[in-house]
């Protein structure tokens, strides 16, 4: 092996390492975003756990877990909108 290292040119190696390095970075790349997907999920499913133990309700967890996400936001609309309509009416 250390024969066959030493006959190679500069340019060879270069490309070689050049290659080599891209490939890793990409599989580093992978694993990390699979890695904080992983983690994400089991943080929330820990705050989850332990809104249950407090006693929250479902609807009360789905307020905390969704609070700052566009979807939080829909749901003010539209229950602004739903407290304007029975107020004025």
């Amino acid at each position: 092996m250390g024969a066959y290292l030493s006959s190679l040119g500069y340019v060879q190696v270069m490309g070689f390492l050049i290659i080599g390095g891209g490939l890793l970075m990409g599989f580093v790349a992978i694993i990390g975003a699979f890695w904080t997907d992983i983690r994400k999920k089991e943080i929330a499913a820990a705050l989850k756990h332990d809104m249950l133990e407090r006693g929250m309700s479902a609807d009360e967890i789905r307020v905390v877990i969704d609070a700052g996400t566009k979807r939080s936001k829909k749901r003010a609309a539209e229950l602004a909108a739903d407290s304007h309509a029975v107020c004025c009416t």
